[in-house]
């Protein structure tokens, strides 16, 4: 049988203490990989809210993939119990030779560029976990600009914004992990620390909207600004918009658009047997056809 599993494509950049984005040279992740491979265990590994999350680089013969894997610990209290051909039930930690579980995600660079396809178990590091581990092995210091993941988003969307008169209305979701990635721009960031000022393990969903009054010309094009920062520079749940556009003799109209649908991802079959887990290879393979869509234009 088979399962699908949404391979991501993220670009890496860098943020600094002010919030503003800065591209990097191309090929980040090959130099990461190559940093990686010569690292002993302890200098390929960081803790991220008491998770510990180990790398590796690694090769691949069959998709000739080279690959980072990044596992994250599972606490010995949060193991599951197993259950034997008897139907005996007992604790995992009972289990010999077993020291430790991990949830990984699979990295695989898209040529030399600072994009990489993502595929992650259903408990893998979080892209906040990730980032906070590319920040730690790449050494990193406080306050100097942080490496922070973008999903790439199809360019035809972000050029509509970019061209419109203004945003009417915006409604945007950011998960509990994604919360401080925000930064402090705008009323979207504002909104993110205020919400992570009360909990970690808030979500956010925030909508603004100037009903359906004609909005400031100059309000709706600030709006739309923050949207396009928001959009270029962190990551989403969810992000839709009304937007305000010439139509010529008939005045200003509105058109809706949906980013969300515009992230560039790949749905993929992984084989897997019944009641077991995908395996490595079938993860690799789910991968490489992602980046040979997305190379030949095709997502």
């Amino acid at each position: 049988m088979s399962t699908k599993k949404t391979v991501y494509f993220m670009e890496v950049y860098q943020l600094d203490s002010n919030d503003n984005a800065h591209t990097l040279t191309p090929g980040f992740w090959t130099k990461l990989f190559n940093h990686l491979s010569s690292a002993l265990p302890e200098e390929r590994q960081s803790t991220y809210k008491s998770n510990v999350l180990y790398g590796e680089c690694r090769s691949d013969k069959m998709t000739l993939l080279d690959y980072t894997y990044l596992g994250k610990s599972r606490p010995q209290s949060d193991w599951p119990d197993v259950q034997d051909h008897g139907g005996q039930i007992d604790s995992l930690t009972t289990v010999g030779g077993i020291s430790g579980l991990l949830e990984p995600v699979y990295i695989a660079p898209v040529d030399a560029s600072n994009t990489a396809a993502f595929l992650r178990t259903s408990g893998g590091p979080t892209w906040q976990a990730i980032e906070a581990w590319l920040n730690t092995v790449t050494g990193v210091a406080a306050g100097q600009p942080e490496f922070r993941l973008r999903p790439l988003v199809k360019t035809d969307g972000l050029e509509r914004l970019r061209d419109s008169l203004g945003v009417s209305k915006m409604h945007v979701k950011l998960d509990a992990d994604s919360l401080s990635s925000a930064g402090h721009h705008g009323v979207i960031g504002a909104a993110a620390q205020a919400a992570e000022s009360v909990s970690g393990d808030l979500s956010m969903e925030l909508i603004l909207s100037f009903g359906h009054a004609t909005p400031d010309s100059m309000a709706a094009e600030d709006l739309k600004d923050q949207l396009e920062i928001f959009m270029r520079q962190h990551m989403f749940k969810k992000s839709r918009a009304t937007l305000m556009v010439d139509k010529g003799a008939d005045g200003i109209g509105r058109e809706s658009i949906d980013f969300t649908s515009d992230r560039i991802t790949s749905v993929e079959k992984v084989d897997v047997a019944e009641d077991d887990q995908p395996s490595l290879q079938s993860a690799l393979i789910a991968l490489s056809s992602a980046i040979q869509k997305y190379k030949a234009g095709k997502l």
